[in-house]
Order: structure tokens, then C-alpha cells, then sequence
């Protein structure tokens, strides 16, 4: 992880700098005690007179290690924070889809269920404030893919049934009383075991969520198509999709023919 590595290699700079002080001091002292051997000072004069120097470097070396330390605590403390942050918004996306499909994995279709819509959509706005917590670059990178792949599943189960969602999906146990209302009969008596309609501030949260982001650039619209497909034989013996691209998208073939034959 890039944040991790360049922390480590803050900590190697500080212990390298903290070993050339420390050299320094080393230094220092031999020529102290080199000072003292050859001159008429005696020793003890030669360091009393050094001492100062000598305790104003160990001062500044307990200072250094100590702040460093203690940033070194806050930094893990921050990893820490942020990992937990990225764990529970895994777990709110996990959570929200299964409330949308009422907890079942074998349906391809979420239940009309108010109740339902309303706590997975609740659960993607608690979403959104938990990943805003998250602070470690390398975890938000994480959470991003995440995402992603959460927004796809419920793009799934919500495009693939965009026809059957007819109308009295949405109005829920009362669609019938309201079509009837609208055809001029009388409505029948709503039963007990009828459910509400969808609540349209929860269809907004959910249908949003499950759209690519405007605010969003697309990476694969960086993608350079020629020089992918130019490289490691992806194209050899593929015919139907070499046919695809000569065919539909000629643009993108004469490139991907120009590179592979540059001297053609």
C-alpha cells in the first residue's frame, strides 16, 4: 500500500538522521577525549567544558524521538480509525442490498416491501457518511471498488426488472383500489394484509445509488483500445471479436492494424 510504504520509509529517514546525530555526538566526544590526551587542560576541565554541548545534543535526541514516537502512535491510531470505517461501510453495502431483497439470495426481483426499500435506502445514506471517516488513501481506493461492485448488483436486480416494475409495483397493496378508483368503479375495501406504497425518497436514494455518478470520470474512457489489443496475441484466433472490431468499430481496427504493422 503506497500510504503504508511511504511511512516506512519516513521512519528509515528518521533512524537515519537519528544515527548521523548520533554519529555527531560520537564524534564529539572522541575529540573531547583526544583534546584532553594532548593538551595541558586536564581531563576534567576538557570535559566540563564540553558537557553543555554534549547535554544540549541529548536534549534535542530525546525531543526528536519523542515527537517521533508520538506521530508514529497517531498515525496508527488513524490507520486504525480508518480501517474500522472501511469494514463497517463493506458491511452497509452488504447489509443494504439484502434489506432491498428482504434477505433472500435465490429472488431476482426485490419485494414491493416499504419497509424493505425504506431500511436499504436508510442504509446507503448511513453509507455515505461512513466512508466520508475514511481517511487513508489506500482505503479509500478500497471502498471505491467496493462501491462499485455493490452498484452493479443493485443496477442488476433493478434494470432487469425495469418492464416488470409495472405501475402496482410500486403502489404496493393498494394498486388495485387505485386502478379501480381510476376506471370510474367502486374501490374495493382495502385489506388488512395489503402493503403501502414505495416510499419515493427511498426509490430516489436506491435508483441513485445505482447509477454511475455524473460527478464521476469513467477510467476506461482513458483507455488507449489500439495499444491494448496490439499487445500479447490477445487478438490471435479470436475471429469473432476481430470481425466485431473491422466491422463495427473500423476506427479502432485500423489503429490496432497500423501498430501491429507498423511497417505495412
Amino acid at each position: 500500500m503506497d500510504s503504508m510504504a511511504h511511512s516506512d520509509q519516513g521512519e528509515e529517514g528518521y533512524f537515519t538522521i537519528l544515527g548521523m546525530v548520533l554519529g555527531f555526538l560520537a564524534t564529539c566526544l572522541i575529540g573531547v577525549f583526544i583534546l584532553g590526551a594532548y593538551s595541558k587542560l586536564p581531563g576534567l576541565e576538557v570535559l566540563s567544558a564540553a558537557g553543555p554541548l554534549v547535554i544540549a545534543i541529548g536534549v534535542v535526541i530525546a525531543f526528536s524521538n519523542h515527537r517521533h514516537t508520538v506521530k508514529r502512535m497517531q498515525r496508527d491510531e488513524r490507520v486504525r480509525a480508518s480501517k474500522s470505517y472501511l469494514d463497517e461501510a463493506i458491511n452497509t453495502l452488504e447489509r443494504s442490498f439484502e434489506l432491498l431483497m428482504g434477505g433472500k439470495e435465490n429472488i431476482n426481483q426485490p419485494p414491493n416491501d416499504r419497509l424493505g426499500w425504506l431500511s436499504a435506502a436508510r442504509t446507503l445514506l448511513s453509507y455515505e457518511e461512513i466512508k466520508k471517516l475514511i481517511s487513508i488513501r489506500d482505503h479509500k481506493l478500497i471502498i471505491d471498488e467496493q462501491e462499485e461492485y455493490w452498484r452493479k448488483r443493485f443496477y442488476d436486480v433493478l434494470q432487469s426488472n425495469a418492464v416488470g416494475f409495472d405501475v402496482g409495483y410500486y403502489r404496493g397493496g393498494i394498486a388495485h383500489k387505485i386502478n379501480a378508483t381510476i376506471a370510474g368503479g367502486q374501490p374495493p375495501p382495502r385489506t388488512v394484509n395489503s402493503s403501502p406504497p414505495l416510499e419515493p425518497r427511498s426509490l430516489a436514494v436506491i435508483y441513485q445509488f445505482s447509477r454511475w455518478p455524473e460527478d464521476k470520470i469513467d477510467p476506461v474512457e482513458k483507455v488507449d483500445v489500439a495499444e491494448r489489443f496490439s499487445k500479447n496475441e490477445i487478438l490471435a484466433g479470436n475471429r469473432g471479436l476481430c470481425e466485431f472490431l473491422e466491422q463495427d468499430y473500423h476506427k479502432h481496427w485500423k489503429r490496432i492494424q497500423a501498430r501491429q504493422n507498423p511497417g505495412s
